[in-house]
């Protein structure tokens, strides 16, 4: 029986780890977490019966249960013994420090959060090497990572030439320069191919998603960032292709639902019979296509793998911002093209610490969060 705690079970990657969960029977649930939504939260509880559950504090009070589920931090029920597997489906950098107390717990932590892999990443891949022994793993949820995850069995690394993500371009694609001027939340949550939260729609819209995508492959793979590449593939089938250095390549194909990345999470190594849609069809998609990512039309994502890159302590700030500004373009506060405008701005006005340290990375993304409410203050 494995024993699994969902961190981010009311987000779209939690309700679908929940859907996959409600077909196996060798699992149970021992903890669930949610920001805020009671009403959700509630229900889950109900079902799943799991011993401990967190909520923000805030909303902690409202919750009416008659369930002798536990309130817990997210951070102890990080570290809870009898838990195998520790998902983090919650999104911006809520999941750092609970990923890092489960590592070091020595559990399996089953991770679609890329904000906190990104900004941890250094920290994460010191306490793997140090942990490893005890059990501590890190298993991809991203369909991209799971990809090349599963392209990689019965591969060695010192083999790969390189690999590749493919991104869908998301819902704006084939807008024009000047549609793009009038883009609206309900254009840009408009995603051709995936069911994702609001935020990492259009995190996919601006491909923030994919240079996101990009770090996070070099962290989980430990690969250099100049051995990782992403192209544009409309279709979403091809999700990840490893390049061998005999001139061969793997590619990890699939019909476009997180429910299957997850499932291979969860059932590792064993491939389980699903009861949801799964069959791919070639031949009635008849045609896949792959193209460049233009710069003119994705701005975000080269300078994304830039500040990666040139390791000025920008990129925890630049993602701090990204989170501001997705919500505030959402909000209709500010227009879509000032996402990229203002984070811009970042690299040029961010003093890094001399110190690199934990907290000075978290501060950084504090930093980049109350610049972009300045510049959006500065734009009213």
């Amino acid at each position: 029986m494995k024993k699994i705690a969902i961190i981010g079970s009311t987000g779209s990657i939690g309700k679908q780890s929940l859907q996959v969960i409600d077909n196996l029977k060798d699992v149970k649930i021992i903890a669930l977490s949610a920001n805020e939504n009671i009403n959700l939260l509630t229900k889950q509880i109900i079902k799943y019966q799991p011993k401990y559950f967190h909520i923000h504090e805030k909303y902690a009070k409202k919750m009416v249960l008659k369930q002798n589920s536990k309130l817990k931090t997210n951070e102890e029920i990080a570290k809870i013994k009898e838990i195998d597997l520790f998902i983090i489906a919650s999104t911006g950098i809520s999941g750092l420090l609970p990923m890092i107390l489960a590592l070091k717990s020595g559990k399996q932590v089953a991770i679609a959060n890329k904000e906190s892999l990104v900004i941890g990443g250094p920290f994460i891949q010191e306490i793997l090497n140090k942990h490893e022994k005890n059990g501590a793993k890190l298993l991809p949820i991203d369909s991209e990572h799971s990809a090349i995850w599963q392209c990689m069995v019965g591969e060695e690394w010192k083999s790969v030439k390189n690999i590749i993500l493919t991104a869908s371009g998301g819902s704006l694609l084939n807008k024009s320069n000047e549609q793009m001027k009038k883009i609206t939340p309900k254009d840009a949550l408009n995603h051709p191919n995936w069911n994702m939260g609001n935020k990492i729609t259009i995190d996919s819209a601006t491909l923030f998603n994919k240079g996101l995508e990009v770090i996070e492959a070099s962290i989980l793979f430990n690969l250099p960032l100049d051995k990782i590449n992403a192209i544009i593939h409309r279709e979403s089938i091809v999700h990840s292709i490893v390049n061998f250095n005999d001139g061969s390549s793997k590619a990890h194909l699939g019909i476009p639902d997180m429910r299957i990345p997850i499932q291979y999470a969860l059932t590792y190594p064993e491939r389980k019979m699903t009861n949801f849609p799964n069959n791919l069809s070639l031949s009635k998609i008849q045609k896949l296509s792959f193209e460049e990512i233009k710069n003119r039309q994705f701005p975000l994502f080269n300078l994304l793998i830039h500040a990666a890159k040139k390791s000025d302590g920008s990129l925890p700030a630049i993602l701090g911002a990204d989170d501001i500004l997705v919500n505030a373009f959402l909000n209709k506060k500010i227009g879509f093209e000032s996402i990229y405008k203002i984070i811009k701005k970042i690299s040029p006005n961010f003093k890094p610490s001399n110190q690199f340290i934990l907290d000075n990375v978290i501060g950084a993304y504090e930093w980049g969060k109350e610049f972009a409410m300045k510049e959006i203050s500065n734009k009213k």
